[in-house]
C-alpha cells in the first residue's frame, strides 16, 4: 500500500512538471534571452561600479537601473549560480496564496551607497492584530494550542497588538571570486515589554568551494525546516507541526549532478529541554545539532525536501558528572502548485528528542530513577487557493502527538491540534486585509481536554 502511493505521488508530480512544458525551441529562446538580459545588465552594474570608483557622485546620484525593475533582477538573480539564482531565498513559491509573511521582499528599488558598489535595501511591515478568543487560552497574541486550559472556567478575551511589526536591512554586492555576497539582518517587536528582538543576522555568498556551492554563516531558519512549505496564516503562531526556529548556524549547500537536486549540510546552535521532576540539574549541549538536507525541485511548480538532524542531548545532575545521548529526526516536506491557482503544501514529522524545536520537553522520566528521549510525531496539510489576482484563501490542519511514558504528570501534554481557515486581501500593493478563524484542542498526558475557537483580523502595511 505504502509502495503504492509512493509511486502514485511520484507519476502525480511528473504530471505537474509535465503540464507546464513548452516546445524545445520556444524554452531555448528563452533561456537565450535570459542570458542576453543577465549580461547586459552584469555589463551596466560593471560599469557603474567603475564610474562610482572613479567618479565623484552627487549625493542624490542614481544609476539608471537602481530603481527600476532591472536592479532587483540584477542582485536577486545573477549569474554563476548551480541553481540559476545568486541566492536562494529560503521562502515562498510561485503564486503563494494571500502574502508571504515569512521572507523578504524582493530586491527591486534598491539603491547604491555611494562611491561604492554596495547595494542596499530596507524592508520590513508594520502589523495590527484585532483578536477575540471564544474560549480560554493562555496565549492571547498567538494561537498556540499547548497554552489551552484542560480544566477551569471558561472566558472569553479580546487582544489588540502590532508585535510582530518587522524591520530589515538586505544589503549586497558582485565579487568576482564568491559571486553574490548578501547580508541581511531583520528583527521585531515580538518580546516582553515590546522590546526589538533580532529574528534573522547572517551572512551569504554563492560560489564557495571551487566557484559552487552557496555558504551561509549567522542566525536564521534552521536547516532541518522547510519554508517553502509553511503556508500562510494572518497568526503570528504556525501549524503545530511546523518547525520556526532560527538558529545560529553554519551552513553549505552543494548542487547534485541531478536537475533541480541539492543537498545542504549545517552545524547549528544547540538547544534541549529537560526537566525531571525527580532530581535537581541542568541541561547540557556537549556538540552542535548537525543537520543535512536533500531538496528536489524538478520543475518551478513542485518542490520536494528531507531532513535529517542528529543532536546529542545532555543532563547534569547538581554536583555530578554530566550524562548524554545521541538522538535524530526526520522531517519531510513539500510544496506542489496544483493549478495557476491552487496549491497544496505538507510536512511529517517524527524523533525522539526533539521536542525543544516546539519549545516542549526533550526528555521524560521513565522511572523514580531514570529517564528517556520522549518521541514526537507531527504532520501538517495545507490548501491553497487564489480566487482572483487579490484574493486568496488557505485551509491548514496540523495535528502533534508525544508519546509520554508513565512518570510523566498527568496535566503534561499528550497531543494537539490546529485549524486555520483564512481569507486575504491584497487591497492595494502596500496594504494587506485578513480574516482568519483558528481551532485548537490539547490533550493532557491523563487525557483530560480542552478546546479553543479565535477570530483574528489583521492589517498589514508594507514598507517600499
Amino acid at each position: 500500500m505504502l509502495r503504492a502511493s509512493i509511486v502514485c505521488f511520484v507519476i502525480a508530480i511528473g504530471l505537474v512538471c509535465a503540464a507546464d512544458e513548452r516546445p524545445p525551441v520556444e524554452v531555448r529562446l528563452q533561456e537565450l534571452e535570459e542570458q542576453v538580459r543577465r549580461q547586459a545588465d552584469e555589463l551596466r552594474l560593471l560599469r557603474a561600479q567603475r564610474e562610482g570608483l572613479h567618479t565623484p557622485r552627487a549625493p542624490d546620484a542614481r544609476d539608471d537601473f537602481v530603481g527600476t525593475e532591472r536592479a532587483g533582477a540584477t542582485l536577486g538573480e545573477g549569474t554563476g549560480s548551480s541553481s540559476g539564482e545568486a541566492f536562494r531565498d529560503e521562502g515562498g513559491f510561485r503564486d503563494r496564496p494571500g502574502f508571504d509573511f515569512y521572507t523578504p521582499g524582493n530586491f527591486d528599488n534598491a539603491f547604491r551607497i555611494p562611491n561604492s558598489d554596495v547595494f542596499i535595501k530596507p524592508g520590513g511591515f508594520a502589523r495590527v492584530h484585532v483578536i477575540h478568543d471564544f474560549n480560554a487560552i493562555d496565549s492571547e497574541d498567538s494561537f498556540v494550542t499547548s497554552e489551552i486550559p484542560t480544566d477551569g472556567p471558561g472566558r472569553t478575551n479580546s487582544r489588540f497588538h502590532a508585535r510582530p511589526s518587522r524591520l530589515n536591512l538586505d544589503v549586497r554586492w558582485l565579487s568576482d571570486e564568491f559571486g553574490q555576497i548578501r547580508i541581511f539582518t531583520e528583527g521585531d517587536f515580538f518580546s516582553d515589554g515590546n522590546r526589538f528582538r533580532l529574528r534573522h543576522a547572517y551572512g551569504q555568498m554563492d560560489r564557495f568551494l571551487f566557484g559552487r556551492g552557496e555558504f551561509l554563516a549567522g542566525q536564521t531558519w534552521t536547516t532541518f525546516t522547510d519554508v517553502k512549505a509553511l503556508p500562510t496564516t494572518l497568526d503570528f503562531e504556525s501549524p503545530v507541526a511546523f518547525i520556526s526556529t532560527r538558529r545560529g548556524q553554519v551552513r553549505l549547500t552543494e548542487p547534485l549532478p541531478v536537475d533541480g537536486l541539492e543537498w545542504s549540510v549545517a552545524v547549528e546552535d544547540p538547544r534541549s529541554i529537560i526537566e525531571l521532576p525527580f532530581v535537581s540539574g541542568e541541561a547540557r549541549n556537549p556538540l552542535p545539532d548537525f543537520v543535512t538536507r536533500v531538496r528536489w525541485e524538478p520543475c518551478e511548480e513542485v518542490g520536494l525536501q528531507l531532513a535529517l538532524v542528529l543532536r546529542e542531548l545532555g543532563f547534569q545532575p547538581t554536583g555530578q558528572e554530566a550524562i548524554s545521548g545521541m538522538t535524530h529526526g526526520l522531517n519531510f516536506s513539500g510544496h506542489v502548485q496544483v493549478t495557476d491557482v491552487d496549491n497544496f503544501t505538507f510536512q511529517v514529522i517524527g524523533g525522539d528528542g526533539i521536542g525543544s524545536f516546539w519549545g516542549i520537553p526533550d526528555v521524560a522520566p521513565v522511572s523514580a530513577t531514570d529517564a528517556d528521549l520522549l518521541p514526537v510525531r507531527a504532520f501538517m496539510v495545507a490548501l491553497g487557493h487564489n480566487w482572483t489576482d487579490d484574493l486568496a484563501s488557505n485551509v491548514i490542519y496540523s495535528r502533534s502527538t508525544i508519546d509520554n511514558t508513565p512518570f510523566q504528570q498527568p496535566g503534561e501534554l499528550h497531543s494537539t491540534e490546529y485549524l486555520a481557515v483564512n481569507l486575504i486581501w491584497t487591497a492595494t500593493e502596500r496594504l494587506n486585509v485578513g480574516v482568519e478563524y483558528l481551532y485548537g484542542t490539547r490533550v493532557d498526558v491523563d487525557r483530560n481536554a480542552g478546546s479553543a475557537n479565535r477570530l483574528e483580523f489583521v492589517v498589514t502595511w508594507l514598507l517600499p
